[in-house]
């Protein structure tokens, strides 16, 4: 009776070992996924703000010969406000792109989109403009920026579903169960921003 108590004491505590190496693993894969996934959104944030920064550029370089449209101007500079204010929310969350916070950023980047369609329009009606070195320069360095946008985003929305995918899987499901805060859900960079990046105009100057 009593070997049969040790070895069903043995067995137990052997189980319970087991399953802790199998959380450690899931632990660790869960965390490394994860910090992937904050990584690419890393990429996209570099991104955007490259374009946020060079915009103004864009605006004052231009300002010079297109006098008469200080309203086009001020809606782009405060469009653009308005999404970087959206994206330091999300840095604020530690990288972390919810749902909500992200939903906010695309909104805030679809009316920057918008407002600098709008300019690009406006800078096509000043021939002058063509000849401005700084002007041509800037329009190249945001089309660059802005293909660097959807490369990042493709590879965030990559990560973020293998993220997903294995949080969701059995066993390793245990452990955002046991710790929902630091195994959030992350949120999809939506196909919609990608056809308004593809579709946005371009200056051909």
């Amino acid at each position: 009776m009593l070997t049969f108590l040790i070895v069903v004491v043995c067995g137990f505590i052997g189980l319970i070992v087991v399953l802790a190496l199998v959380l450690l693993g899931a632990y660790n894969g869960l965390v490394a996924l994860r910090e992937q996934v904050k990584s690419a959104f890393s990429s996209i944030d570099v991104a955007l703000r490259q374009r946020f920064d060079m915009i103004p550029q864009l605006v004052d370089a231009a300002k010079g010969a297109m006098k008469f449209e200080k309203d086009t101007f001020k809606e782009v500079v405060e469009a653009r406000n308005a999404a970087k204010a959206a994206l330091d929310q999300i840095s604020q969350n530690g990288g972390v792109a919810t749902e909500e916070l992200l939903a906010n950023l695309q909104a805030k980047t679809k009316a920057l989109d918008s407002a600098f369609a709008g300019m690009k329009v406006t800078l096509e009606a000043y021939p002058d403009l063509k000849s401005v070195e700084t002007v041509k320069q800037l329009q190249d360095g945001i089309q660059s920026v802005e293909n660097k946008i959807a490369f990042s985003r493709n590879h965030y929305n990559q990560t973020v579903s293998d993220y997903q995918t294995k949080r969701s899987q059995f066993p390793t499901v245990i452990v955002p169960t046991i710790l929902p805060a630091q195994f959030p859900t992350f949120a999809y960079y939506q196909d919609s921003e990608k056809e308004a990046i593809q579709t946005r105009p371009q200056i051909n100057f």
